[in-house]
């Protein structure tokens, strides 16, 4: 599990950092992060029910 959150978490924290560098919009840069950031809580949300629900 932790494995799981560990990559989600690399994954959006080089997303962010890649938007850093190729976005001059700094109002682009953010509408961007905000659905990075709400694609990578919808997979955790996904990842913790598949997983509860085999408990």
């Amino acid at each position: 599990m932790d494995k799981f959150y560990n990559e989600t978490y690399l994954k959006l924290k080089t997303a962010i950092e890649e938007l850093e560098i190729e976005t001059d919009s700094l109002v682009k840069r953010i509408e961007a992060v905000i659905q990075l950031i709400i694609q990578s809580i919808s997979d955790l949300k996904e990842f913790v029910l598949k997983t509860t629900l085999r408990m």
